[in-house]
Order: structure tokens, then C-alpha cells, then sequence
């Protein structure tokens, strides 16, 4: 009697202990099988990196698809997609692929960054706004964070803060002559005319490249035109601008009836 019952006790212990070491191999097998996958798709992520540098865009997009296939919990690739997305200007899919990699790695501030620039192409401001304030709240030094901040409460018309945040990116870079530019805007916005003015003044010091050179005139005769309440005091930068073929600076003298106005083209 007690051996039967002995017996029947070890036969139950060995098909609990047998069911078990099924469920340990397949438990296993999956995780084996989950981590090769991880590994491929950090490998398509890494190719997909390559073909962004050659600028091969297509290619790259598929890499990082198959990445995301492989692994849907590898932040990384969502974002470098995200950002691959910004580069196409399709800005739409770059917000949907910043959202998820934010979801799944919250603590990366570059994703915030990304995802920043994302919402401002696409009109977003409050919300781009906000993503660039979560960026400086971690790193408080990045000159070019303080300057889309600085855009995005210009969109909102906040233009005080607009003027501190673009303040604080000179600051950080003071060499930068599109900062001047973008803070004698503001100043402008701000009736701030004089100040405006001698902005423009240190950014055309600082465009050796001449990229600024179109708008610091435009905006240079804005203030001149402001500070002296004369169309003429000013409407020679405002030519000198459409010369360039600075488009504001042309619709401005369509509004002053100013004509033949002659605007270098291409060879």
C-alpha cells in the first residue's frame, strides 16, 4: 500500500518536474529567438546609419524598418527613422516615430530635441515649446535649443521670452550671425528699433560667409525706416535685399511701389 502510494508520488514529481523543463527549453528557445532578433536589428540600424551618410535615403528607411520589425521595442531605431524622417521633410512620420521613441526611452533628451524640431515644421508650436523647454531643463548650455525656443514663442507671439531665449543663445554663441538676426526680429516686434538695428550691425560683422547678408539688410532698413518714420531713410537695404532676391525685402518694396528693381539670376 505505501509503495503503491510511493510510487504513484514519484510518478506525479517527475511529469510536474517534466512539464516544467518543457516550459524552461521553451521558455529559452523564445528568448534565444528574441535576442538574435535584437541583434539583427541592431545590425540593419547600424547599415541604415552608413546609408545616411551616402545619402541613400531609400535604403536606409528600409534598413530601419526591418530594424523596427526585428525588435518593436528598439527605441533607437524609431528615432534614427524619425530623423531620417526631418531629412525627407516628412514630418508627419518623423512626429509618429519621436512619439514612440520617447514612449519606450523617455530619458533620452535628444529624442525631445528631434521631436521639437518636428512640431515646429509642422505648426506645432505650443508643443514644440514644449519639448524644446524639456531639452533645456537637462541641458541648460545648447545655444541652437534656446534659439527654436526662442522661435517657437516668437510663432506664439510671447515675444519676451522670444528676446531672453534668443539673448541667452548669443551668449552661448556669440559668433553665430543668424542670432543677431533672429534677435533684431524680435526687437522689432518689440518696437525696439535702435536695438534692432545695432544687431544687425554685429551680424553683418560676423556673415563673412554672407548667408545672412539678405535678411540683416532687410531687417536693418526695417529698423531704419522705424527709428527715422521716413520710407526713405532705410529703402536702400531694403533694395539691396530684393537684389539678393530676399523675398520679404521684395514684397516690401511691392508695397512702397518701388519698380525695377534688377535681381541677379543663376547662370
Amino acid at each position: 500500500m505505501h509503495a503503491a502510494r510511493l510510487l504513484n508520488f514519484s510518478n506525479y514529481i517527475m511529469k510536474r518536474h517534466t512539464l516544467t523543463y518543457v516550459i524552461l527549453i521553451l521558455a529559452f528557445n523564445c528568448f534565444g529567438q528574441k535576442t538574435d532578433d535584437s541583434i539583427k536589428a541592431r545590425k540593419y540600424k547600424v547599415m541604415a546609419i552608413d546609408k545616411i551618410k551616402l545619402k541613400d535615403y531609400q535604403i536606409a528607411k528600409a534598413y530601419l524598418d526591418t530594424a523596427i520589425m526585428l525588435d518593436k521595442k528598439y527605441d533607437l531605431a524609431y528615432y534614427n527613422r524619425g530623423t531620417l524622417a526631418i531629412f525627407t521633410e516628412n514630418y508627419k512620420s518623423a512626429l509618429k516615430d519621436f512619439n514612440i521613441a520617447i514612449k519606450l526611452n523617455p530619458n533620452d533628451i535628444e529624442y525631445y530635441y528631434n521631436r521639437g524640431r518636428a512640431n515646429y515644421k509642422l505648426q506645432k508650436y505650443s508643443s514644440a515649446f514644449k519639448d524644446f523647454d524639456k531639452v533645456i531643463s537637462v541641458q541648460p548650455n545648447i545655444a541652437i535649443v534656446y534659439s527654436f525656443r526662442g522661435s517657437a514663442s516668437d510663432q506664439l507671439k510671447k515675444w519676451e521670452n522670444a528676446l531672453a531665449d534668443f539673448s541667452k543663445a548669443i551668449e552661448l554663441d556669440s559668433l553665430n550671425s543668424e542670432k543677431y538676426a533672429d534677435r533684431a526680429m524680435v526687437k522689432l516686434k518689440l518696437k525696439d528699433n535702435i536695438g534692432a538695428e545695432l544687431d544687425c550691425e554685429k551680424g553683418f560683422i560676423l556673415d563673412t560667409s554672407r548667408v545672412n547678408t539678405g535678411l540683416l539688410l532687410y531687417l536693418r532698413g526695417l529698423a531704419r525706416m522705424a527709428i527715422t518714420g521716413k520710407e526713405t531713410i532705410g529703402k536702400q537695404d531694403i533694395i539691396d535685399a530684393a537684389k539678393l532676391g530676399y523675398q520679404e525685402a521684395i514684397d516690401v518694396l511691392d508695397k512702397l511701389m518701388v519698380t525695377k528693381i534688377i535681381i541677379p539670376k543663376d547662370q
